[in-house]
């Protein structure tokens, strides 16, 4: 399959205020060291679902971006796309997303980008 480069997308953080960004619900929440290493570098995804509280903005989007540099979270809906279209080089894992009130948001995944190819 030739890939053309009218075929890639890039997941950049958009680094505006309005979107909600998260940070851990509290210290047994956060991800250590090595979890975040994985994510970044393709190691084991996490099993158990991260809690995330937010801590800016007020906008939800299908693609937020955390305070931490490597972590993105998807909406149930572009997960079902990248599944459809099969793309590779990427994997999931648990989230739990909370608004400033402790509401949870449901429908969203973490996404590890471990790779950049399509099949």
């Amino acid at each position: 399959m030739d890939v053309g480069y009218e075929n890639f997308y890039s997941l950049n953080d958009p680094l505006a205020d309005a979107p909600l960004r998260f940070k851990s619900f509290s210290e047994k929440d956060r991800f250590s060291r090595d979890e975040h290493f994985a994510m970044l570098y393709g190691g084991e995804l996490p099993k158990k679902p991260y809690k995330m509280i937010a801590y800016m903005g007020k906008v939800q989007h299908e693609i937020m971006y955390p305070g931490s540099v490597g972590e993105i979270f998807v909406s149930d809906r572009i997960k079902r796309e990248m599944e459809k279209f099969n793309l590779s080089g990427w994997g999931s894992f648990p989230v739990r997303l909370f608004n400033y009130d402790k509401t949870e948001i449901k429908g969203f995944h973490g996404l590890s980008i471990l790779g950049s190819h399509v099949d």
